[in-house]
């Protein structure tokens, strides 16, 4: 069987000979328009505009001293706007790079002057039966956090309204604290998976409990294939939780390690069920397997009692089909009824003893 290549391992093949920081589309996904949001706010004060001129973001940033500023792009399609950022926050290429690969795994770096957290949002399965993938890149600067979406996320434009209504308390904290709840928002999204995940494997458990004789082979692989990517995709999230936990630059303030402490309870527990789905799978498999021998063994007992009645009766035909001169019974006129008589009662005879063993 051949399997398709992953993202990551294309981009790999695309980026040979390329030097570090070589920022392209990639063609095996599909680049969405991009777009650039400023949401700048306070305490007492809201603002969101959409930025055309990337130019003038930090003046915009250092125009508002003491305010919370989040730059929220959307899509991949236009290179220019991340090089500009880049240019313009002081952002490394590498990261960047990173920002840009659709297939790159979670993870947290410190580079001293910003901070970058990647890490997947994903949603429910949809009808085609895959997850929604979307890739989100967080940078937090003193001041400002950026955040790269490969595709339009609504649950940011619903906390961006949350904000505008000053529901919660992140208009009254700094942006570490709007860091921790864009990672927190991303986080949480992954319980309604399991939730689908858990669903499915309680209806394929029924199924195979009240009816052995259909296969589920099909449906447990592909749940095998949905763990192996949650798991994939959880396990360095987790790691990258970790690593903020660890850190001590003061990008973080103490208070916010508290909450990131939250994400990590979270992430934990998301790997804990997410080794019982894994134990779960294992099982179907074990119950779908040992289906398949009982059925088997089902037909090849019935092939068996059938075989083991016949036995006699081809004995008795075969003598009689041998058709030698001096057989006495070829000359009676009711041989032939009552040999086949014979026959009958052997094989009722056979059935009913195999009925009273409770061999079937």
């Amino acid at each position: 069987m051949k399997y398709p290549q992953s993202s990551f391992i294309k981009l790999m093949r695309r980026k040979a000979g390329q030097p570090p920081g070589a920022l392209f589309v990639h063609e095996f996904e599909k680049a969405h328009t991009t777009t650039v949001r400023l949401i700048t706010f306070h305490e007492q004060h809201f603002q969101q505009a959409g930025i055309t001129d990337v130019a003038q973001l930090p003046h915009l940033v250092s125009a508002n001293t003491g305010t919370t500023h989040w730059i929220h792009i959307t899509g991949y399609a236009d290179i220019s706007v991340f090089e500009k950022i880049g240019a313009a926050f002081n952002i490394s290429t590498l990261t960047i790079e990173d920002v840009l690969n659709p297939g790159h795994l979670p993870k947290f770096e410190d580079a001293g002057d910003y901070l970058f957290f990647n890490l997947k949002l994903l949603s429910p399965k949809s009808e085609q039966g895959e997850y929604g993938r979307n890739q989100i890149s967080l940078v937090l600067l003193p001041g400002v956090i950026i955040s790269f979406a490969q595709y339009h996320a609504p649950v940011f434009d619903q906390y961006i309204e949350r904000i505008e209504k000053a529901a919660g308390t992140v208009r009254q904290r700094r942006e570490d604290y709007l860091f921790y709840r864009l990672a927190d928002i991303i986080v949480d999204e992954y319980f309604a998976i399991f939730e689908q995940l858990e669903e499915q494997l309680f209806t394929i458990e029924e199924y195979l409990t009240q009816d052995p004789s259909v296969s589920r082979a099909t449906e447990i692989n592909s749940l095998k294939k949905n763990v192996y990517y949650l798991r994939k995709q959880l396990l360095p999230t987790n790691e990258a939780v970790r690593k903020i936990l660890k850190t001590d630059n003061p990008l973080i303030t103490k208070p916010t390690f508290r909450f990131f402490a939250d994400v990590m309870d979270h992430l934990d527990h998301l790997v804990q069920m997410l080794e019982g789905y894994r134990e779960t799978i294992s099982s179907l498999l074990e119950l779908q397997s040992a289906n398949n021998a009982n059925r088997m063994n089902e037909v090849m007992k019935t092939l068996t009692m059938i075989a083991t009645i016949f036995i006699p009766l081809t004995f008795i035909a075969g003598v009689y089909g041998m058709n030698f001169y001096n057989m006495p019974e070829l000359a009676y006129p009711w041989a032939y009824p009552a040999v086949l008589l014979l026959m009958l009662l052997t094989g009722l005879a056979m059935y009913i003893y195999m009925r009273k063993k409770r061999w079937f």
